[in-house]
């Protein structure tokens, strides 16, 4: 009985391994990306972690101060990587790339310009970048 729970439970992570993980998005991020650039999540840390992980890279929030993360963000010696959406406005029009991980379903196209390239798409997410491949 317990083989047979296991296995269902590892097909279905299997069927819906698009939907609850980043790592085809984060492999698209680790081939173009280069020292200096910035990968930013737009929600909670918690649904793109596995971004820093799969990367290896810091990572940005963007507004998402909450959560696991929302006491450590009160320490003075915290990374300045709490973005508000003046401080990515200024991010995104700088000579820095960015990489941009958001859902689909809410891209804050008001804190974004023209142009803006797709880097990749799965599972509901995207990244946008607002610079081409280097």
């Amino acid at each position: 009985m317990m083989v047979v729970f296991l296995y269902c439970a590892h097909m279905g992570f299997v069927l819906f391994s698009p939907v609850m993980s980043s790592k085809p998005l984060a492999m698209a991020i680790a081939r173009e990306y280069r020292p200096g650039d910035v990968i930013v999540i737009n929600g909670e840390y918690e649904a793109g972690s596995s971004l820093n992980f799969y990367t290896g890279e810091q990572i940005h929030i963007l507004n998402h101060v909450n959560g696991n993360i929302w006491y450590g963000s009160l320490f003075p010696d915290v990374p300045p990587v709490f973005e508000t959406n003046d401080s990515f406005r200024r991010l995104w029009h700088s000579p820095t790339r960015v990489f941009f991980w958001t859902e689909t379903s809410d891209i804050p196209a008001q804190l974004l310009s023209n142009p803006e390239y797709s880097v990749a798409q799965g599972g509901g997410k995207i990244v946008l970048s607002n610079q081409e491949n280097h």
